[in-house]
C-alpha cells in the first residue's frame, strides 16, 4: 500500500484479496434469455449490441428468438443457440460478450451442458465491467467504528434504547430511530464518512468473476450421508484469492472533531471488529454442528487454521451473505443485555421477524439464531465457503 499526505488529504493505494467469494448485488436479475453456456464451459451475457448488429444482417434472427421465448416458457437462450447452430455453428461468438465470460463452478460444469440449470443470477455491481463500489466498503468500515464507538461509550443506554415494559417490536423500533438519529444530517457520524473516500481504483479483470452456487449454511440433503448439494440459485461474484486495488483518502480538514487522522487507524478497528465477527461464526457453527444442521465445508473453514486470515493482513466483510452480524449492532447490544437478563432475552428484539423475515416467526426463538446465511461454491472451489471475506495487505 502507498500513502500521500499533503496538509488536507492522506491517500492510500491499498491492495487487497477477495479471501471468499464476494457478491455486492446492483439489484439486477439476469433472465434465461439473457446469457448462454459457451463450448469451453463458461458461461456468456448476451451482447445487445452485437445482437442489434447480427439483427441487420440476419433479419430472422430476432423474429425466432421472439416466437421461441414465446412459445417456450421454460426454454433458454442456450437451448434456442442448441438448436440454431445446427446450421449456423459461429451464432454463439457473434452475439456474446466477451467481458460477460464467467467461472462456471465445477457443480454446474459437471453436469451435461442440456441440463445445467440455473433459476436465479444476481448480477455484480456494475456487471458487466465490474467494481467493488465504495459506498459497500465505507459501510463495511462505519459498522466497526460504530460498533468501537459503543463499546468505549459511558452512556450505552442513550445509543443501545431499550424499554423492558415494552414489546420486542417496539423496542426493535426504538433502535432503529436511535440508530437514524446516529447518522443524521450533519451529526458529527455522519460528517466523519463525508470526510472519508473510498472507491476501486481499477475495474474488476474479467477472468476474476465467476457464478457461485448459493446454499444456505445449515441447509443439508436429507438421508444418511447429510451431504450438501448444489442450489440453482446463483449469484455473480469475485472469485477467491482474486487481486483488485482499492484507494481510500482522508479529508483531514473535515475531520477535525475526530480523534482519526490515519488511515491505518480506521483499518485497525476493522480488523479488531470483524476478527471478533469470525470468531462469532465459528462458535455459531459448533452449535449447529451440534444440532447436526452445519454445513461441514464452512464449519472446516472457520476452524482450520490454514483459511484464517494473516496478521499481515486487515480483515473486513462485505456484501451479499455477510451476516446480520456484520451489518448490525447485534453484538454490543446483546453483550450490554446479557448482563442484565437472561441469554434468551438480550437480543430479543433483535430476533423480531420484522428484522428478518416476517413470515418465518419460528427464526426468532431458534438456537443459535441465524446471524449468518450463505455460502457459496464458485469457479473451480469444490468446497463450500462463506462469502464475503475481504483481505487487505498492511504492507505500505
Amino acid at each position: 500500500m502507498s500513502t500521500i499526505l499533503t496538509t488536507n488529504h492522506q491517500k492510500s493505494i491499498l491492495q487487497a484479496k477477495a479471501w471468499t467469494p464476494i457478491h455486492i448485488g446492483c439489484g439486477l436479475e439476469l433472465g434465461r434469455w439473457e446469457y448462454f453456456f459457451s463450448n469451453t464451459d463458461k458461461l456468456v451475457y448476451l451482447d445487445y449490441e452485437k445482437l442489434a448488429v447480427e439483427a441487420i444482417e440476419n433479419e430472422n434472427l430476432i423474429n425466432e428468438l421472439t416466437r421461441a421465448a414465446a412459445n417456450d416458457p421454460g426454454g433458454s437462450l442456450h437451448r434456442f443457440l442448441c438448436k440454431l447452430e445446427a446450421s449456423d455453428t459461429t451464432i454463439r461468438e457473434r452475439i456474446g460478450s466477451w467481458r460477460g465470460q464467467r467461472e462456471l463452478p465445477n457443480s454446474l460444469r459437471s453436469r451435461p451442458a442440456a441440463e445445467r440449470s440455473i433459476r436465479l443470477l444476481r448480477l455484480f455491481n456494475g456487471s458487466p465491467n465490474c467494481y467493488v463500489p465504495g459506498g459497500s466498503i465505507k459501510g463495511s468500515i462505519r459498522t466497526a467504528l460504530l460498533s468501537s464507538s459503543i463499546a468505549n461509550s459511558q452512556t450505552k443506554e442513550d445509543l443501545l434504547p431499550r424499554d423492558p415494559s415494552a414489546d420486542d417490536y417496539t423496542n426493535l423500533r426504538m433502535l432503529r430511530e436511535r440508530m437514524s438519529k446516529t447518522f443524521r444530517p450533519h451529526t458529527d457520524e455522519t460528517r466523519f464518512f463525508q470526510g472519508l473516500l473510498v472507491r476501486d481504483g481499477k475495474p474488476i479483470n474479467p477472468t476474476n468473476m465467476g457464478i457461485a452456487s448459493l446454499l444456505i449454511f445449515s441447509s443439508v440433503k436429507k438421508g444418511k450421508a447429510k451431504e450438501q448439494a448444489a442450489s440453482d440459485e446463483y449469484a455473480e461474484v469475485l472469485l477467491p484469492d482474486s487481486q483488485l486495488e482499492l484507494e481510500m483518502t482522508l479529508r483531514l480538514a473535515r475531520l477535525q472533531k475526530s480523534n482519526i487522522r490515519d488511515i491505518r487507524e480506521i483499518l485497525n478497528t476493522c480488523d479488531k471488529f470483524y476478527r471478533r465477527i469470525w470468531e462469532e461464526e465459528r462458535l455459531n457453527l459448533n452449535e449447529l454442528a451440534k444440532l447436526n444442521k452445519a454445513s461441514p465445508d464452512v464449519l472446516d473453514f472457520y476452524e482450520s487454521s490454514r483459511f484464517r486470515v494473516p496478521d499481515d493482513f486487515f480483515v473486513l466483510r462485505l456484501g451479499y451473505g455477510a451476516g446480520q452480524m456484520s451489518n448490525s449492532v447485534l453484538l454490543e447490544y446483546r453483550d450490554h443485555f446479557s448482563r442484565t437478563m437472561s441469554k434468551a432475552r438480550a437480543d430479543a428484539p433483535l430476533r423480531h421477524s420484522a428484522l428478518y423475515m416476517r413470515k418465518r416467526t419460528d427464526l426468532k426463538k431458534r438456537n443459535p439464531y441465524p446471524f449468518t446465511s450463505r455460502s457459496a461454491l464458485a469457479g473451480g472451489n469444490e468446497k463450500w465457503r462463506p462469502m464475503g471475506w475481504l483481505a487487505i495487505s498492511k504492507d505500505f
